[in-house]
């Protein structure tokens, strides 16, 4: 009897399970699967670590846009949060054939130390589409103030202060004299 019930369960939950999709497709028989957006970005999140050596930081950067679609779409660029005002773009509107991927430069201007993030928000738009698809680059750039020009593998050396020096130099003439002082104690020891 258990037994039974099992299959009859199995069957009513495949029966159910086979008819339910058709029935959630009927119910927008208005839009078919060609007329949907489909959008997408590479590098969707990036973080950076610069320095900048002389009064300011300039650098490129790029989003990867894809147009999965058949159909042309427009696309267009605009930056958001920290990056509304130190962000430049030759252009901030494209359009995309069917499969065309294109990469997007756009330049990044910082003029001094701090942590900087937002996001390279990338609107997709196609005509005689109602409805539009927005995905986000988020971009988080860490900025440091390098006095030094000089640079060895990849990485910044400060110079050290003079005042840094002379402390050393005092600490090793310390630590000398109290061993003179010490050696001194244990001979006139080892004599008596």
């Amino acid at each position: 009897m258990v037994m039974k019930k099992g299959r009859i369960i199995f069957i009513m939950l495949l029966l159910i399970f086979s008819i339910f999709p058709s029935f959630c497709f009927s119910l927008d028989s208005n839009l078919s699967f060609e007329e949907h957006l489909m959008a997408s970005i590479s590098n969707p999140k990036m973080v950076l670590y610069k320095n900048i050596t002389g009064d300011v930081l300039e650098f490129q950067n790029s989003v990867i846009i894809n147009n999965e679609n058949k159909e042309d779409i427009k696309v267009t660029i605009t930056p958001m949060g920290d990056w509304k005002d130190k962000v430049s773009l030759e252009e901030f509107i494209y359009k995309l054939k069917p499969d065309e991927r294109k990469e997007i430069f756009y330049n990044i201007l910082i003029d001094k130390e701090g942590l900087y993030a937002g996001d390279i928000l990338v609107k997709f738009e196609k005509e005689n589409y109602p409805n539009q698809v927005s995905l986000a680059q988020r971009l988080v750039v860490h900025v440091n103030q390098d006095n030094l020009n000089n640079n060895i593998t990849g990485n910044s050396i400060k110079i050290l202060d003079k005042t840094f020096f002379v402390y050393v130099g005092i600490i090793i003439v310390f630590i000398l004299l109290i061993i003179f002082l010490i050696l001194k104690k244990i001979n006139k020891r080892t004599k008596n």
